[in-house]
């Protein structure tokens, strides 16, 4: 989920009606889910945290 953020105005600004938000939980959920490690990085893509 490279670039996911969690809350996005942009496009429901121009009329989208896909959900707006995303809990950091339930993304770490889904990311374990798929059998990956969720790591958290900065703009720079710099590890900011890893969630084991």
């Amino acid at each position: 989920l490279e670039g996911t953020v969690v809350e996005e105005k942009i496009t429901h600004m121009a009329g989208a009606t896909s959900p707006q938000f995303i809990s950091k939980k339930r993304l770490i959920d889904l990311i374990r889910k798929a059998g990956k490690i969720p790591v958290e990085r900065d703009a720079l893509y710099n590890r900011l945290r890893v969630y084991h």
